[in-house]
C-alpha cells in the first residue's frame, strides 16, 4: 500500500472502532500517567486520533506542552491547547530528540514498516517512549485491519530493541515503557 492509499483507507473506513473515543483502557492510561518522568515538559503522541489521550495527559500535567501527530486530517481536540501536525510514523516531521516523552498507542499493529516506525519513535524521544499494542494473536478467518500481531510481550520487547524498558500486560494490552540510550 502506498502512503496515499494507507491514509485513504483509514480516512474512509466505516467501522465501530472509529466511533470509540479511544482504544486505551483506563487501567493502561493510569499505568502510563503514573510512570511519567516528572521532569518532562513536552510530549508527542503519534497516532493521536481524536486527542483522547492528550486530553487525559493535559488534565494530569497541565503545564506539559502537548503535540499530536496522525496521518488523518486534524481532529478537534476538546479540552486542551494541543499542537497538531499531520504526519506518518514512518517519517515523523520532527527533529531528533524533540520531545521528552513520545507515546504511540494502538498504532504499531497497523504499520507497514515496523522497524522504521519504531526507529522514528526512538529518534524523536529524549526521555521516555510509551507504546501500547493489543495482546492479540493472528486470526485466520476474520477480517482485521491489523497487519502485525503481538501475542507475547517478548515480541514487542524484541522489536522495540531498547535495553532499558518495562513491559507489562495491562487489561488486554501490552504497555511498553522504554528509556532511550543516554
Amino acid at each position: 500500500m502506498s502512503h496515499d492509499e494507507f491514509v485513504e483507507f483509514y480516512n474512509q473506513r466505516d467501522s465501530m472502532a472509529k466511533d470509540r473515543p479511544t482504544d486505551l483502557s483506563e487501567q493502561s492510561i493510569e499505568h502510563m500517567l503514573s510512570r511519567f518522568d516528572q521532569d518532562a515538559k513536552t510530549l508527542l503522541d503519534v497516532g493521536c486520533g481524536n486527542g483522547y489521550w492528550l486530553n487525559k495527559v493535559h488534565k494530569a500535567y497541565p503545564q506539559m506542552k502537548l503535540t499530536g501527530c496522525d496521518v488523518f486530517d486534524a481532529k478537534p481536540f476538546n479540552e486542551a491547547e494541543i499542537n497538531y501536525q499531520t504526519g506518518n510514523i514512518e517519517g515523523l516531521p520532527f527533529s531528533d530528540n524533540s520531545f521528552d516523552i513520545v507515546s504511540c498507542h494502538h498504532v504499531l499493529e497497523h504499520v507497514v514498516d515496523l522497524k522504521t516506525s519504531i526507529e522514528e519513535l526512538k529518534r524523536v524521544a529524549r526521555k521516555q517512549v510509551f507504546v501500547v499494542v493489543p495482546k492479540q494473536r493472528y486470526y485466520y478467518y476474520t477480517f482485521d485491519e491489523h497487519v502485525r500481531f503481538f501475542p507475547y510481550k517478548e515480541l514487542l520487547e524484541f522489536h522495540m530493541g531498547m535495553d532499558r524498558h518495562d513491559c507489562k500486560e495491562v487489561w488486554g494490552d501490552f504497555v511498553y515503557i522504554g528509556l532511550p540510550a543516554s
